[in-house]
């Protein structure tokens, strides 16, 4: 029986010949990902081409998730325009 402080513990593994049967594992205790904190807000927009601008970044045709900043300089193309939140789950909506 494996006491609390092993890294092993009883399981289901290969005993010899191929076969397997009950043995002692390695105990895979996985640790939860912090989540990422993220306080840049962000802004959909939709653009009508595939854009790249030196410094901001790149669009998509359809639907885009920038930030605030970026949004700001990407409105200022006539092939840009801000999308609502119901019009972008709209879109995404089966």
């Amino acid at each position: 029986m494996a006491n609390s402080e092993s890294k092993t513990q009883p399981g289901l593994g290969p005993v010899g010949d191929g076969a397997f049967g009950s043995t002692t594992v390695s105990s895979n205790k996985k640790t939860p990902k912090a989540k990422p904190i993220r306080n840049v807000e962000t802004v959909a927009i939709h653009s009508m081409r595939n854009l790249h601008w030196d410094g901001v970044g790149s669009l998509s045709i359809g639907y885009n998730i920038v930030t605030e900043a970026q949004a700001e300089k990407w409105l200022t193309n006539k092939h840009t325009r801000l999308a609502t939140p119901e019009e972008v789950a709209g879109a995404y909506r089966n």
